[in-house]
């Protein structure tokens, strides 16, 4: 069986194996990066990685509810499954005024979209509500050389899914497509 070798890897083994990762008990959400092994440097080995509020001790978590140290998916392909603790902020805090350019060009006070840049779609527009996150990097197909970018999960949400910088009753920034 291949191991993942590449971000679409990952997204896809995820995808296969969503029920499975929404179960695991105090799951706090999941992220695509390498294995992490303790006391040592970031490997490079492809993982998804489960952040729960707490890791408790093997020996006091029943077998049937340990979790795996590798997830299987399409194609037989697999990767590491890596689990981090990490923690939710307690409360969401106002976004504070600019206090230089960089920060006023990121926000979408300039005609540029950066890297970095706040992007944002609705999620409930009758009510007002919208969810924010960052343009993580622009990205170029190797087979058709279509152009797009990357960023995280909780912030594309779906494939198509209209995005907006920075808030959605501003102009459309792009339509994600995979």
């Amino acid at each position: 069986m291949p191991e993942a070798k590449s971000l679409e890897d990952l997204m896809r083994i995820r995808a296969n194996n969503r029920v499975f990762l929404e179960s695991i008990s105090h799951n706090l959400g999941t992220a695509l990066g390498f294995k992490k092994r303790t006391g040592q440097p970031l490997s490079k080995q492809p993982a998804i990685i489960v952040f729960v509020p707490q890791k408790i001790n093997p020996k006091w978590i029943p077998e049937g509810q340990m979790i795996p140290e590798k997830l299987e998916g399409p194609d037989d392909l697999w990767c590491a499954l890596d689990v981090v603790e990490g923690g939710k902020a307690k409360t969401e805090e106002e976004v504070p005024q600019a206090e230089d350019e960089l920060s006023e060009l990121l926000r979408g006070w300039g005609d540029k979209v950066w890297c970095g840049s706040q992007i944002s779609h609705w999620v409930d527009e009758k009510k007002g509500i919208y969810s924010m996150g960052t343009l993580g990097t622009f990205v170029k197909s190797r087979t058709d050389g279509a152009m797009g970018f990357l960023t995280n999960q909780h912030v594309g949400i779906k494939p198509g899914q209209k995005l907006y910088h920075p808030v959605p009753w501003v102009r459309p920034l792009a339509q994600l497509r995979r």
